[in-house]
């Protein structure tokens, strides 16, 4: 619903003038009418591109490529310098480009390089890097098994929200669509095109002779490694040529957890490592291993 209806309707909604008044109708940054649930939570903006949202997603794919120095501040100077209107611009910088005219060349250079390392997914990663609303977590659903964006948006645009209700699992209820494959269409359909300006700037891995394999590791990998980045930098030399390793979630379908303390070797028990036993408790096999055992156990199994 947007803010001003609710203003201008206050009474309607059994809510006092008091309150009414004190919320934004439009967006501080950018000017466009601000949103809000029915319930009354979740003000935001409703343009899918206010520099707000762009800037929080590209903290989001930072975060989850591990670019580090690429924070709040630079982040907005690159959307000025640059007028990105795309997170996933972020992938056309090249070494020798400056981040902003506020950045060092030193600093540019880092961050760049950081980013060049990272420009190598399969398409679902893709998609899901791209940090959509409500497409993030069902990426992998819906774009597994492709290897273009033309041709998964070829049977989603074809089969609409019920192909959407169908990859996600989500079974028919008579004649009603599930709210969640409606929202997750229209944010398909919505961040279109940004997808498709940037894939050109990515590299897409062919997947079709490569096993994948799910693995999360914590923050103590042992074997030497001081950071789980190296672990994992180092399982894409010495195996990537034949696997594609999916830096997952911890949930009941990971097939790895790597954790120092796997053979005994005094480690921290974290939440994620807490879980995975949690979930061997109860029936599962998810076996948790250090980072040499790991390592040892695909070198026999490859």
């Amino acid at each position: 619903m947007f803010v001003k209806d609710i203003k201008e309707n206050y009474a309607s909604y059994g809510l006092p003038e008091e309150f009414a008044d004190c919320l934004p109708d439009i967006c501080p940054t950018c000017g466009a009418p601000t949103e809000i649930s029915e319930v009354l939570t979740g003000l935001h903006c409703s343009n899918p591109r206010c520099p707000d949202k762009i800037v929080k997603r590209i903290q989001a794919i930072c975060n989850s490529c591990g670019i580090l120095n690429f924070g709040e501040k630079t982040i907005e100077s690159f959307l000025e310098y640059y007028d990105v209107h795309n997170p996933l611009q972020i992938f056309a910088l090249r070494p020798g480009m400056l981040i902003s005219d506020e950045v060092s060349e030193e600093v540019s250079d880092k961050i760049i390089a950081q980013i060049n390392e990272k420009k190598s997914f399969s398409l679902w990663e893709y998609v899901q890097i791209a940090n959509i609303p409500m497409v993030q977590t069902s990426a992998k659903d819906i774009f597994s098994g492709y290897q273009s964006l033309y041709d998964a948006y070829k049977d989603i645009e074809e089969g609409g929200v019920d192909f959407i209700q169908k990859k996600l699992g989500i079974a028919a209820d008579g004649e009603s669509q599930s709210v969640r494959a409606m929202q997750v269409y229209v944010n398909l359909m919505t961040y279109k095109e940004d997808l498709f300006e940037c894939e050109g700037d990515v590299s897409i891995i062919d997947l079709s002779d490569k096993m994948e394999i799910n693995i999360y590791c914590s923050d103590q990998a042992g074997g030497g490694f001081k950071r789980k980045k190296d672990f994992y930098n180092e399982i894409e030399r010495l195996f990537g040529d034949k696997v594609h390793f999916n830096i997952a979630s911890v949930n009941k379908k990971l097939n790895y957890l790597i954790w120092a303390g796997a053979d005994g070797t005094p480690a921290t028990v974290t939440n994620k490592v807490s879980t995975v036993q949690g979930y061997n408790s109860k029936g599962c096999n998810i076996p948790i291993m250090t980072a040499d055992q790991f390592i040892s156990h695909m070198k026999n199994t490859l």
